[in-house]
C-alpha cells in the first residue's frame, strides 16, 4: 500500500491560475460538479438539492458534454424540480474543451462529489484549481477516489460518511466564506508539496 494517494498527478502547463473565491464578487455561493453525467445519482441529487436549499441563494454548476443534449439537461432539471429545486439554481452546461475547462473552476467554490462513483482527474482537477471538494464514501474503492486525493492534504474534513455529515460538511464550508478563500489560495500550494505532485517521490 502507497503512503499517500494512489496516483501521480502531473498538471498541464496551460492550467490557469487560481482566482479569488467567485462568491466574493457573486454574492452567493456555487457550487459545482464537472464529473461524467452518468455519475450523478439519484441519491446525489436529492443530497445536492438539500444543500442548495439550506445555502440561500446558492446555485449549482454541472458541466459535462452530455449536457449538449437538450434532453439531458431537461431530464436533470425535472430531477432536481421534484426535490423543490428552482431551474434559476441550475445551470447546466456542455462540456468546453481541456484548456478551456480550467477555467471553469474559477466559477466554482466548492466542489460536490458524485457517489456511489467518486471523482478521479477531475476532481484532481478541481483541487488545483483551488476548489476544495465535499465527498462521501463507504468501503468500496470507486467511492474512495476522492478520499485518496483528499488525506494527503490534510483535508480530512471534506471527507464523510453520511448524507447527514455531507450536507453539514457542504453547509457549514458555504457559510464560511474566510475559511473558503483562504483554502482557495493554499490548495495549489499544498498540493505541490505533497505526493500528488512528486514523481520522484511517487
Amino acid at each position: 500500500r502507497l503512503p499517500d494517494d494512489y496516483i501521480c498527478y502531473r498538471p498541464p502547463d496551460y492550467a490557469a491560475d487560481v482566482g479569488p473565491s467567485p462568491c466574493l464578487n457573486n454574492g452567493y455561493i456555487t457550487f459545482g460538479c464537472f464529473n461524467n453525467l452518468a455519475k450523478i445519482s439519484g441519491p446525489a441529487i436529492a443530497l445536492w438539492a438539500e444543500i442548495l436549499k439550506q445555502v440561500p441563494e446558492s446555485r449549482l454548476l454541472l458541466k459535462t458534454m452530455a449536457l449538449a443534449s437538450e434532453r439531458a439537461r431537461a431530464r436533470l432539471k425535472s430531477l432536481f424540480t421534484d426535490h423543490g429545486i428552482s431551474e434559476d439554481q441550475l445551470l447546466l452546461e456542455p462540456g468546453v474543451p481541456h484548456r478551456a475547462l480550467f477555467t471553469e473552476y474559477g466559477r466554482v467554490d466548492i466542489g460536490l462529489d458524485p457517489f456511489p462513483f467518486s471523482g478521479g482527474l477531475t476532481t484532481i482537477e478541481a483541487l488545483w484549481m483551488g476548489v476544495p471538494v465535499v465527498t462521501q464514501i463507504d468501503e468500496r474503492y470507486w467511492s474512495r477516489h476522492t478520499l485518496s486525493y483528499l488525506g494527503p492534504l490534510g483535508l480530512d474534513r471534506l471527507v464523510t460518511h453520511s448524507a447527514h455529515d455531507y450536507i453539514e460538511c457542504a453547509v457549514d464550508l458555504a457559510e464560511n466564506t474566510e475559511d473558503l478563500a483562504q483554502v482557495r489560495s493554499a490548495l495549489r500550494y499544498w498540493m505541490r508539496a505533497c505526493n500528488t505532485t512528486s514523481a520522484r517521490r511517487f
